[in-house]
């Protein structure tokens, strides 16, 4: 404002100068010495308007170069301020990122506590189960006959009657692997009493407890390494006076071993 104000007085300044100078040199034409010399002073205020005139457009070239200079401060501050909110946006956005993987990880975290919680006890259970586990195959193996491997025996059998059926409960056991691996073989169940007024022996087969008809006597196979347990229901002859039952161990034809109940049942 103040450049501008400036301006305009030199404007002023320079008119009037130069309406005197035209005034001036028109009245003192033709006045001999007086008069050039009155034309040296025209000449020289003329010389001082070109020279107001010069600093005239140095003023105004100064006042463009300032005009420019702020256009360009402007646009200096319009771009860093474009780039500070492209930044600032960018970080931003890189921080809600930071900040959603960072709850996921907390999250997978917690998860991961859990899970490894869970499986520490899944392992404390399985660890009691198996000393449990050992345990009873510490005990199942005092129970194991003694003698040449691969022995099988009837550890033990028990019988019950009721309604015309008879229910089993048999214990095998192994002394030893005798190298071969599994022992495989079925039970035969023999029943001895009076029929018809005379002592017989009969085989008995597997019965359903509803209807005691007969089954599939694949039922009566066993497989076992060192112990199994069989229990079943073995349907009896209607007229038969039951003395003993036998239990028979068979691998093939051959029998390798048999234990015998008798009354009470």
């Amino acid at each position: 404002m103040a450049l501008r104000g400036g301006l305009a007085w030199v404007a002023v300044g320079i008119a009037l100068i130069a309406g005197a100078a035209a005034g001036y040199a028109a009245a003192l034409e033709g006045w001999g010495p007086a008069g050039r010399a009155t034309a040296l002073i025209i000449q020289t205020m003329q010389q001082e308007r070109a020279a107001h005139e010069a600093e005239l457009a140095s003023l105004r070239a100064q006042q463009d170069r300032q005009t420019k200079d702020q256009i360009e401060a402007r646009d200096v501050q319009q771009h860093e301020r474009a780039i500070h909110k492209e930044v600032v946006e960018a970080t931003l956005t890189q921080y809600e990122q930071a900040r959603a993987r960072l709850d996921t990880l907390e999250a997978e975290k917690l998860i991961q506590i859990a899970e490894n919680q869970s499986m520490t006890q899944a392992i404390h259970e399985r660890d009691q189960a198996l000393a449990v586990l050992r345990e009873q195959v510490a005990f199942y193996e005092q129970l194991l006959p003694a003698g040449p491997p691969g022995v099988v025996s009837v550890r033990q059998f028990d019988a019950s009657v009721s309604s015309g059926l008879l229910r089993y409960r048999v214990l095998l056991t192994r002394s030893a692997d005798d190298g071969n691996g599994m022992f495989t073989g079925r039970l035969q169940f023999t029943a001895r009493g009076l029929q018809a007024g005379r002592m017989v022996t009969v085989e008995l087969t597997p019965a359903t407890v509803a209807d005691a008809t007969i089954q599939d006597d694949r039922s009566l196979d066993v497989a076992l390494r060192l112990y199994q347990r069989a229990e079943g229901v073995l349907g009896l002859p209607p007229d038969l006076s039951l003395r003993s039952v036998t239990v028979n161990v068979l691998q093939g034809q051959t029998v390798r071993a048999k234990r015998e109940v008798r009354p009470p049942f």
